[in-house]
């Protein structure tokens, strides 16, 4: 949890440096990808305006059961096996606390992603939905984790453009 309460504490220093929080977002891919999950599922204070994450993970549960098996041995380094150590796996999910969510997602995937499976985006999309909080994802066919394919590149920036243009009040 150290990680993200650098980041949360990163923001809040923005603040005090009179960045107005409606100016701020969070993006990220991969790990970083979690982090947004963690940041605006754990923000009481509403530091983020709105959040992007490319291939990221907000279950590490059922991630760690659908990934490849170096993924899964290095989860496994972290956090031990879930069978012995699941309250750290769910303390860990904050996909469990989308309740918390106060600022608009956008969720990029691609579906042959095989470190952070598709599936990962899309429990976490609906728990946003179960929620009813403000989101799109979006995933791309035939793209691994770390994207391929210039046309992909060149739309999910676009998107992410769109998304910060649109919820931060620049």
């Amino acid at each position: 949890m150290g990680d993200t309460q650098d980041v949360l504490h990163g923001a809040r220093f923005l603040h005090t440096q009179g960045v107005d929080p409606a100016r701020i977002g969070i993006l990220g891919s991969s790990y970083g990808g979690y982090m947004v999950a963690c940041c605006l599922a754990r923000d009481p204070d509403t530091l983020f305006a709105c959040g992007v994450s490319k291939y990221g993970d907000a279950n590490v549960y059922s991630s760690w059961a659908q990934c490849e098996r170096t993924t899964r041995h290095y989860t496994e380094m972290m956090l031990g096996h879930p069978r012995h150590n699941w309250p750290v796996y769910r303390a860990a999910s904050p996909v469990h606390e989308m309740a918390n969510v106060r600022a608009p997602v956008l969720l990029i995937h691609g579906l042959e992603d095989d470190v952070v499976p598709p599936q990962a985006s899309e429990e976490w999309a609906e728990a946003l939905r179960r929620h009813d909080k403000t989101f799109e994802y979006v995933t791309y066919a035939g793209e691994p984790h770390g994207f391929l394919r210039y046309e992909t590149e060149m739309d999910w920036m676009r998107r992410t453009e769109r998304f910060f243009d649109w919820y931060l009040h620049v």
